[in-house]
């Protein structure tokens, strides 16, 4: 009987990306990377990661590809990701090319702003303040000058913001901090994202001078694209800070099991 090993050919189309060997990137560290590997320079950073962000959701939706199917065959999505990029170019020679792109209008030309905030004495346009029994010590502006900060439900279980309001608050490292109010450009914290601007929950100072700026999102809204795009955009403004700022998109419990105190307290160790 014959022994030898044998072979056969297997066209490259019939490859599946299981083959491929696996790398241990996130969903968030693929689409950084994408970003790089198809950066145009007539579409910004923001306007990209945005997109990048649809188009790795709708592959996993609408396409049945799982997560570490697209981070196996990462390079050979590249060209994917270019040609339909040629292709919305193409269609948008009447149009324009960034009307064909999905809800990537920037309100604002400018990529993330770096430190855009300042704790000031006497501004801080607050409503619906807060009214709860617990007695926060460390808000900027006092404890019943909280912005928009309802302590508990209809049915009485104290609210996930509220915790993580408490946990901030708590937290040894930090010196003061603010509920942030949407929709102030001149009082408050924000980064645009690809549609508008994003207002994250919470700023705060740490003893060491450092800026935390902190959104929460519960359970129901952490894997959506408006969640992803935001971690992106939070993420790239602590990048280009040198060490000076942090952010932190915290939920009830993260991967490692740790609640919003822990996950603040993990963060906070970094530079």
């Amino acid at each position: 009987m014959d022994q030898g090993v044998k072979y056969t050919y297997q066209n490259a189309s019939q490859l599946t990306l299981d083959n491929i060997n696996t790398t241990g990137l996130t969903e968030e560290d693929l689409i950084r990377w994408l970003d790089r590997e198809v950066r145009q320079p007539d579409v910004s950073q923001l306007q990209m990661q945005a997109w990048l962000v649809r188009m790795v959701s709708y592959l996993q939706t609408e396409k049945g590809f799982t997560l570490p199917q697209l981070v196996r065959g990462r390079f050979a999505l590249v060209p994917g990701l270019l040609n339909e990029l040629d292709r919305l170019r193409n269609l948008a020679v009447v149009e324009g090319f960034q009307q064909q792109l999905p809800s990537m209008t920037v309100a604002d030309p400018h990529e993330v702003p770096y430190c855009a905030f300042r704790f000031d004495a006497g501004v801080y346009p607050a409503s619906n303040v807060y009214r709860g029994s617990y007695h926060f010590t460390k808000h900027y502006y006092g404890a019943h000058l909280i912005h928009d900060l309802p302590e508990r439900t209809a049915t009485g279980k104290l609210k996930e913001e509220f915790l993580c309001a408490q946990a901030i608050d708590t937290c040894p490292q930090v010196k003061h901090w603010i509920r942030n109010i949407p929709k102030q450009e001149k009082s408050s914290f924000w980064l645009p994202t690809s549609t508008d601007y994003f207002y994250p929950d919470f700023v705060a100072e740490l003893i060491d001078g450092r800026l935390l700026v902190i959104e929460y999102k519960g359970a129901d809204r952490w894997s959506d694209d408006d969640s992803k795009e935001k971690r992106l955009i939070g993420r790239k403004w602590q990048d280009e800070s040198q060490g000076k700022c942090l952010f932190l998109m915290a939920r009830e419990k993260d991967d490692f099991g740790r609640d919003v105190a822990g996950q603040i307290s993990e963060k906070v160790k970094t530079i």
